[in-house]
């Protein structure tokens, strides 16, 4: 039940009026009921931060390992272009740029998942007697996917410099001779 006071009324006492009237009867300000639920909330904020931090390492950990492997792969190409003048800092931002294309189509596949998830979560939740119908448990923000968008580019940007470190590190001249031997 709701009850309405004055404007510039004592919240807080009317509700102890009403708690006293009647001992089954607990009142809340809305205030109070707010604080109630964020502090319900801050524990599953707090999983959440986790889940984020843990997808984020071992996502920027996958493209590292991918792009490492495909580095390898072409050592020797980068070897002799290297050899014939290209620039180590063309090197370095074309394997940064793949760790990158990487980083941005996993976070645009795993947002489509996110959305498609979340909503058939909302569904099956939603049908829970009780619930007013436009309640809704998972939300779409469009500033958070924005942030979580740029973090997900400095990981892939991140992600490509170990790679292209070692890319252009390498000697010329024993990558060329090792790649031909093999």
């Amino acid at each position: 039940m709701l009850v309405a006071t004055r404007p510039g009324a004592a919240v807080e006492r009317v509700g102890r009026r009403i708690e006293a009237s009647d001992t089954r009867v607990s009142a809340l300000s809305t205030e109070a009921a707010l604080r109630f639920v964020d502090e319900r909330l801050s524990y599953f904020r707090q999983l959440a931060f986790i889940l984020a931090s843990v997808s984020l390492l071992t996502g920027f950990l996958l493209v590292t390992t991918l792009v490492t492997v495909s580095v390898n792969e072409r050592i020797g190409e980068i070897a002799v272009m290297r050899a014939i003048g290209i620039a180590r800092e063309r090197i370095v931002l074309q394997v940064m740029l793949e760790g990158l294309v990487l980083s941005v189509i996993g976070a645009v596949l795993g947002l489509g998942l996110g959305l498609v998830t979340a909503q058939w979560l909302n569904g099956i939740l939603s049908a829970f007697p009780g619930l007013p119908a436009a309640f809704d448990f998972f939300r779409f923000e469009p500033s958070a996917a924005v942030r979580s968008l740029g973090l997900i580019i400095g990981c892939g940007i991140g992600a490509g410099l170990w790679p292209a470190w070692r890319a252009t590190t390498l000697s010329i001249a024993q990558t060329l001779r090792e790649e031909a031997v093999a």
